[in-house]
């Protein structure tokens, strides 16, 4: 009876007498611990390629918002300089005239006042070289001379009075001058304008806001989406893993009742075989090699999962020594 129930435990195992087992150095809890950090590994990668993203996205925005306000800067520079510029252009054009008009004055003033003091210089000559006898004809002569003079100076004050006139007409005019760059600069300052350039600021402004705002809820609903897609995913590889952890416990478990089962059969077997002589022996070598291989079977994984696991962690050691930076000297 109990070496029928030995057979049947070899053929369930579906290994007959004499084959090799088909079994790994990999045990089954290993092989379920490498499969955990495996999902976990690759959770990682995931969240760290989404943090990336998000990373791209903040600076993107930064970079527009920088580059905006540089804008609008340069452009509130430019139209101040363009300001300043046209009202010192008028001031220095104003300044210009006036010195015209200065110095034209002057000079005039400087030939008449060295007229009269030539001649009243050729006068007091007059006087001193031909004495009293000749005082009628010179004052004949100065009345003459007097009357020109007079019209001289009639002349002169007239020009005087063309060259007052237009300087009043340049003062006039760069008052006027002055008056309309005022207005200019009013009208370019006035609130209404002020407020129209606020007010599309302000427009623009809100559109950007708009976009940004857009762009966030949308950034924010896909994240929110990804976080709902890795906290499923999280909680699938827990449930996974706690299924392999359960497994491999029931799985150790199974093992210690069978070698308890097998102990206490191969027991009652011995004290069997003892009795039975050679032909016992030769059964109980087979029963000892069947419980073996079925215990072995039971505690490591098949070559072929376990030649799999080796590849997959071959290669990512192979990426994380090629990203590496190098360290020593090379030889």
């Amino acid at each position: 009876m109990w070496g029928a129930k030995m057979q049947q435990t070899a053929d369930s195992t579906g290994n007959a007498v004499g084959k090799a087992l088909s079994v790994s150095e990999v045990t089954a809890i290993e092989y379920n611990r490498w499969m955990v950090e495996e999902e976990h590994k690759k959770l990682a990668e995931e969240r760290k390629d989404q943090h990336n993203v998000e990373r791209s996205l903040r600076k993107e925005l930064r970079d527009k918002y920088v580059g905006l306000g540089a804008e609008h800067y340069r452009e509130d520079k430019e139209a101040m300089k363009s300001v300043s510029g046209g009202l010192e252009y008028h001031r220095k054009q104003n300044h210009d005239k006036g010195s015209i008009v200065k110095a034209e004055v002057a000079e005039l003033t400087k030939k008449m006042h060295d007229q009269q003091t030539s001649w009243q210089q050729h006068g007091s000559s007059l006087a001193q070289e031909f004495g009293s006898d000749q005082k009628r004809k010179v004052k004949a002569s100065l009345t003459a001379t007097t009357a020109r003079k007079r019209e001289k100076a009639q002349a002169e004050r007239a020009l005087l009075g063309d060259l007052e006139k237009s300087r009043t007409e340049r003062r006039n005019q760069a008052v006027d001058n002055r008056r309309e760059l005022r207005e200019l600069i009013q009208g370019q300052t006035s609130d209404a304008v002020t407020q129209e350039a606020k007010n599309l600021f302000f427009e623009q402004r809100k559109v950007i806001g708009d976009d940004t705002r857009s762009a966030m809820k949308k950034w924010k609903e896909e994240r929110s989406k990804q976080q709902e897609k890795k906290t499923s995913k999280a909680l699938e590889a827990r449930a996974a893993a706690k299924a392999a952890q359960q497994a491999a416990k029931e799985s150790i478990e199974t093992v210690r009742a069978q070698r308890s089962q097998s102990a206490k059969e191969m027991r009652e077997r011995k004290a069997f075989v003892e009795g039975s002589g050679a032909k016992g022996k030769a059964e109980t070598k087979h029963n000892n090699k069947v419980v073996h291989d079925m215990m072995k079977s039971q505690m490591f994984v098949n070559p072929i999962l376990a030649e799999d696991m080796k590849a997959k962690a071959g290669k990512r050691y192979a990426e994380l020594t090629r990203s590496a930076p190098a360290t020593g000297s090379a030889e």
